[in-house]
């Protein structure tokens, strides 16, 4: 038995539960320090600033707690700055970060979210470049860049519209030369409808028109052209083939020539035969009743050209005939 006295038990047994109380604060602020955490780090420190602890030990926890704060700040923004997906606020967030010492795991999404901002900033740019540009293949490949990049669908509007536009354009434009390649008034009309409504080329649409405009003055002369052909009126055939030379009738102007030739032949051949008849000369009937055939009159216009001629020829034999008999008397 050492033989302590009462008090001095008592003085041994508080510097003990100090020590104990110390060696414990210190553990618990190693700890919080190790495994930095911020919230722990701040209940130990003051744990230890009560037990006692030197200043220095407490001056580094101090140390230590400033820092942690200062990632779990850091940290913070970084996630604001992921979730604002501005390029600006990551760039910031990402050097915050790693100034404060932050992993790499913490700072990896920032960074993947600012190279994505990145690539949707170039893709933008190309888009909004091949807008300017007006070229339908500059902005199909813009459009699938853009895609690829994870652009929004607001910002990829404008560029489809353009695209749909001119893909309109382009099948109007197609319509109208192809309806031009045929010259049918119908499908003319039609091209030249749906390329305005597309906004065709104004040349084509022009061509188009003039096509047109030709195409429909054939067809009044050529509804002209076959109204005269059904008529037996030689100047009525003849101001319609006029009026088809004019509108640029080929072909179909021959056949009414034709018509129009052998009625003026049918015509002459009548007054040659009324003449003949009216002067009664056989040679003159001969050869009117010879013109009248070539030029196609029926058999009817020609009997009395034939009657007369078979009565002049039997009237110049009874003459001769008659003549000869009173030369045989003498």
């Amino acid at each position: 038995k050492a033989g302590l006295e009462p008090d001095e038990l008592q003085a041994a047994r508080a510097k003990l539960r100090e020590l104990e109380e110390k060696a414990a604060a210190k553990e618990e602020l190693d700890d919080a320090i190790t495994i930095k955490d911020a919230g722990r780090l701040r209940t130990a420190l003051e744990d230890a600033t009560e037990a006692g602890l030197d200043e220095a030990m407490l001056e580094d926890a101090r140390k230590a707690l400033g820092q942690q704060e200062w990632r779990d700040v850091a940290r913070a923004r970084l996630e604001e700055a992921v979730n604002s997906r501005d390029a600006a606020a990551l760039r910031e967030a990402i050097e915050e970060g790693e100034a404060a010492s932050l992993s790499e795991e913490d700072l990896l999404p920032a960074r993947q979210a600012l190279a994505l901002e990145g690539r949707k900033a170039r893709a933008k740019a190309a888009l909004d470049a091949a807008i300017e540009a007006g070229d339908a293949t500059s902005l199909q490949e813009a459009v699938a860049g853009g895609e690829r990049a994870g652009l929004d669908a607001d910002d990829l509007a404008k560029a489809k519209g353009l695209l749909s536009d001119m893909d309109r354009r382009a099948r109007a434009d197609q319509e109208l030369q192809e309806a031009m390649a045929v010259r049918k008034p119908e499908s003319l009309r039609k091209a030249i409808s749906s390329g305005e409504a597309a906004g065709a080329s104004d040349d084509l649409l022009r061509e188009a028109r003039a096509i047109l405009e030709d195409e429909e003055r054939k067809a009044v002369a050529r509804t002209r052209l076959q109204e005269a052909m059904g008529s037996s009126d030689p100047e009525q055939i003849r101001n319609a083939i006029d009026a088809g030379s004019d509108a640029g009738l080929g072909d179909e102007l021959q056949r009414a020539r034709k018509k129009l030739d052998q009625m003026e032949r049918q015509a002459g051949s009548r007054k040659q035969l009324e003449d003949a008849i009216a002067d009664k000369s056989t040679d003159r009937l001969r050869a009117a009743i010879l013109a009248g055939e070539a030029a196609g009159l029926d058999a009817l216009e020609l009997t009395a050209a034939r009657q007369m001629l078979g009565d002049e020829e039997r009237r110049a034999a009874a003459a001769a005939a008659l003549e000869d008999a009173m030369a045989s008397r003498q």
